[in-house]
C-alpha cells in the first residue's frame, strides 16, 4: 500500500520541482555574487548605506555584489555602531560608523537610504547637503511637502535624487503598458490595483481587534507609528498609487477613500482603498490590505481585458494574461536575462550618477505620487503623515514651563530625541539659556531649527546657512545693510575662523549680498516650507528685508477668511493669553473676550467657531485640557514684529 503512495508523491514532488526550476533558478541568481570586475576604465560609484534594514541587502548589498564594475559598497552606517560594525564585517565593506560618519566621508558619492519612512526626509536633506547623491527606499518622504522641499534641495545642488519603485524596472513592466496601449484591447475603463502583505504587527493588531482587546502599553510598533510615517498605505498602498499613475499619467480627481484604523485614534490603516478618476473616463480601484497576500495588476478595457500577477517582485515570477475578445487568451513571461528589479534599479541609478542615462522616476513624479497619497489619506479621516518634527512640536504645544524642559530631558537622558528635537534643547540652551524662562521660544526654535544646531556655534558669518537662520532667530527680519554688516563683522573678528572654514568672506559688496541672498532663497528656504514656512522677502519704506515668515498668503495678519470681528477677537484673546500668568486661557475666558469687542459682536456659536478656525490655522493651541495658547504662527509673529508693521504698500514674494 506504501509504495503507489510513495510513487504518487514522488512524482507530485518532482513535477512541482520542474515546474518551479525557473523560480529556483532566478533566486539563486539573485543571491548569487557576480565576478570580479576587470574593466580597468570602470569608475564604479561608491555607495554608503544609512541604515541596517532588513531590505538592505535586498536594495543595495546583492545587487552590488553582482555589479561591480557599476557600484561599490565603501561604508555602512547604522543608529546602533555594533550593528554597523557586524553588518560590515559580514559584507566585506571597510568603513562602518553613525549615519553622520558616513555622510562625512569624502570616498562616499552616493547612499542608499532604507530607513523608516519618517526618517526619508531628514536623512536624505542630510546626505543632499552633504552633496551626495541618494537613492531612497519608497515613498520618498512623509508627505509631498517634505518630497517637494527635497526635489528642490537635490535640484539646487545638481544632485540626483531618486526614489526606489524597484518594479518599474522589470521589463514585464514596459510589456504591460506596452500592451495596453497597442489598441488590442480597445479603450481601458477600469483598473484594479491590489498590494498585500501580511505583517506579524498587522496579524497581532487585526487579532486584538477581533477578540476587542486594548493594545499593551507602549508605543505602537513602529511600522504603525504615525509620527515614523506608518500606516499600510505608505509602505505598500504607494505601490499602487505608482502602478496607477504609471499607466493612465496623472489623475483627474480623487472620487472616494476609506480605510480601517489599526487602533481608534492611532491614525495608522491596516488597510486602504481608494477610487481615482482619471483621463478618458477610466476609474483605478486601488486596495492595499496587511492582511491579505498579492500585488496584481486587473485592466478591463472596451475589447477585452488584462491581469499581470505579481507586479512587485516579477523576477521570482509573474505572469502577465490577456483576453481579447477577438482573438484565444494567451500568458505572457518577461526574464530577460533574469536580473532581479532590484538590481536593474541600483544599475539605472549609477548610470545616473555617472550622467549616461536620466532616472526614469524624476524627483517630480516622486512628489506627485506623494500629493496623491496624501490626499487619499486625507479623504480616509485619518490625514496625511506629518512631519516628524511638527509632530513633535504639536505634542510640545501640550506642555509648558518647566515641564516642557523636564520632558525634553527624560527623553534626552533616554536617547529617544529626534533630531528637530534635539536641536530644540541646543538651541534654547544656546540663545535663550536654561530653565523656565526659557522654554516657551525654545517651542517656537524647535519648528525652524535642523539638526545641525546640535553641533558648536559657529561664527555669526551670513554666509553660512545656519548663521544666517541663527541671526534671523536672534534678530528677527534683516535688511541687506545689516547683512553686509554682519559680513564686515565676520572678516574683522573671526577671520583666521572663517579661513579655516573655508567660508568665503572675500569678494565685493554685491558678492556677498548674492551669495547669501541665494542661500536664504534656495537653500534655507526649501527646508523650511514641510515645517509651514518660508524666508521671505518684504519690502518697508523702500528697504528690502528677508525674513523667515508663515507659508501662507497672509504672513502680516491672521487670515483672509476672518471679519473684522473675528480679526479684533484674535489679538484681544492674544493680549488675553500674554497677560496670564500660564501663557494661557480656559475656554471660559476665551469666550468672555468677545464681550469687549468694539467693532462687531460675535454670538456663542460664532465664537466657538472662530476659535476652531484659529486652532486648525496655527494661530492657536488648544490643549487637552481645552486651554488656549499661542499657535506656532503667533508665536512666530511675535517674535518678528516688523510684521505686524502696518504698510500697505508691502510686498512679500520669495
Amino acid at each position: 500500500m506504501l509504495r503507489p503512495r510513495l510513487l504518487v508523491a514522488a512524482l507530485l514532488a518532482a513535477a512541482l520541482a520542474y515546474s518551479l526550476r525557473g523560480v529556483w533558478q532566478r533566486v539563486v541568481r539573485m543571491l548569487t555574487p557576480g565576478s570580479v570586475c576587470t574593466d580597468a576604465d570602470a569608475s564604479p560609484v561608491r555607495v554608503g548605506l544609512l541604515g541596517a534594514a532588513k531590505i538592505a541587502p535586498f536594495g543595495l548589498l546583492h545587487p552590488a555584489s553582482r555589479l561591480p564594475c557599476a557600484v561599490r559598497v565603501v561604508a555602512v552606517g547604522a543608529r546602533d555602531a555594533a550593528r554597523a560594525a557586524a553588518l560590515a564585517k559580514q559584507w566585506g565593506i571597510q568603513k562602518h560608523g553613525t549615519y553622520s560618519t558616513v555622510l562625512g566621508l569624502e570616498e562616499v558619492e552616493a547612499v542608499y537610504l532604507p530607513l523608516l519612512n519618517g526618517l526619508h526626509y531628514e536623512w536624505a536633506a542630510a546626505a543632499l547637503r552633504a552633496g551626495k547623491h541618494v537613492l531612497v527606499e519608497k515613498p520618498i518622504a512623509s508627505n509631498a511637502a517634505e518630497a517637494r522641499s527635497l526635489a528642490r534641495l537635490a535640484k539646487s545642488r545638481s544632485l540626483v535624487l531618486a526614489e526606489a519603485y524597484h518594479w518599474r524596472f522589470h521589463p514585464i513592466a514596459s510589456r504591460l503598458k506596452e500592451v495596453m496601449r497597442s489598441g488590442e484591447l480597445g479603450q481601458p475603463t477600469s483598473l484594479e490595483v491590489t498590494a498585500g502583505l501580511p505583517s506579524p504587527d498587522a496579524l497581532f493588531s487585526a487579532g486584538r481587534s477581533a477578540l476587542r482587546l486594548q493594545r499593551p502599553e507602549g508605543p505602537p510598533p513602529a511600522k504603525m507609528d504615525v509620527s515614523l510615517g506608518g500606516g499600510n498605505f505608505m509602505g505598500q498602498g504607494c505601490y499602487t498609487v505608482s502602478v496607477a499613475r504609471y499607466l493612465f499619467g496623472e489623475p483627474l480627481r480623487l472620487l472616494n477613500a476609506s480605510a480601517v484604523e489599526d487602533v481608534d485614534g492611532s491614525r495608522a490603516d491596516l488597510g486602504t482603498s481608494a477610487t481615482l478618476l482619471f483621463p478618458k473616463g477610466v476609474t483605478a480601484v486601488l486596495r492595499s490590505s496587511a492582511l491579505s497576500i498579492g500585488f496584481n495588476v486587473h485592466l478591463t478595457a472596451s475589447r477585452g481585458s488584462l491581469s499581470l500577477t505579481n507586479y512587485l517582485f516579477p523576477h521570482i515570477y509573474h505572469a502577465l494574461s490577456v483576453h481579447p475578445d477577438s482573438a484565444p487568451a494567451r500568458t505572457e513571461r518577461v526574464y530577460g536575462d533574469g536580473a532581479p528589479t532590484f538590481e536593474l534599479q541600483l544599475a539605472a541609478f549609477a548610470a545616473a550618477v555617472r550622467g549616461r542615462s536620466r532616472f526614469p522616476i524624476t524627483p517630480a513624479d516622486s512628489v506627485e505620487n506623494m500629493r496623491w497619497i496624501d490626499a487619499i489619506y486625507d479623504a480616509t479621516g485619518l490625514g496625511k503623515r506629518p512631519s516628524r518634527d511638527r509632530y513633535a512640536r504639536q505634542q510640545l504645544h501640550r506642555l509648558s514651563g518647566d515641564a516642557v524642559y523636564s520632558h525634553l530631558a527624560e527623553e534626552e537622558a533616554a536617547g529617544q530625541l529626534a533630531s528637530g528635537e534635539a536641536a530644540l534643547l541646543a538651541v534654547g540652551r544656546l540663545l535663550c539659556g536654561e530653565g523656565a524662562a526659557a522654554a516657551r521660544p525654545v517651542r517656537l526654535l524647535a519648528a525652524i531649527a535642523d539638526a545641525s544646531f546640535a553641533e558648536a556655534p559657529a561664527p555669526p558669518c551670513p554666509t553660512g546657512r545656519r548663521n544666517l537662520l541663527q541671526l534671523m532667530l536672534h534678530h528677527g527680519f534683516m535688511s541687506e545693510a545689516e547683512m553686509l554688516a554682519q559680513c564686515r563683522a565676520c572678516v574683522e573678528a573671526h577671520a583666521q575662523d572663517a579661513k579655516a572654514n573655508k567660508v568665503n568672506v572675500s569678494g565685493s559688496d554685491e558678492a556677498q549680498l548674492e551669495k547669501a541672498r541665494k542661500i536664504l532663497l534656495e537653500e534655507i528656504s526649501p527646508e523650511l516650507e514641510p515645517l509651514g514656512m518660508k524666508v521671505a522677502q518684504k519690502k518697508l519704506q523702500g528697504v528690502l528685508y528677508y525674513g523667515v515668515v508663515n507659508l501662507r498668503d497672509d504672513e502680516a495678519g491672521v487670515g483672509s477668511s476672518l471679519g473684522k470681528p473675528q480679526r479684533e477677537f484674535f489679538h484681544m484673546l492674544v493680549a488675553a493669553i500674554k497677560a496670564s500668568e500660564g501663557k494661557a486661557v480656559d475656554a471660559t475666558d476665551a469666550q468672555n473676550v468677545r464681550l469687549d469687542l468694539k467693532g462687531g459682536k460675535m454670538s456663542m456659536d460664532e465664537t466657538e467657531d472662530c476659535l476652531e478656525q484659529l486652532s486648525a490655522g496655527g494661530w492657536l493651541a488648544k490643549t487637552e485640557e481645552g486651554h488656549y495658547s499661542l499657535g506656532i504662527r503667533s508665536e512666530l509673529q511675535e517674535l518678528y514684529p516688523i510684521q505686524r508693521a502696518a504698510a500697505p504698500a508691502a510686498d512679500v514674494s520669495g
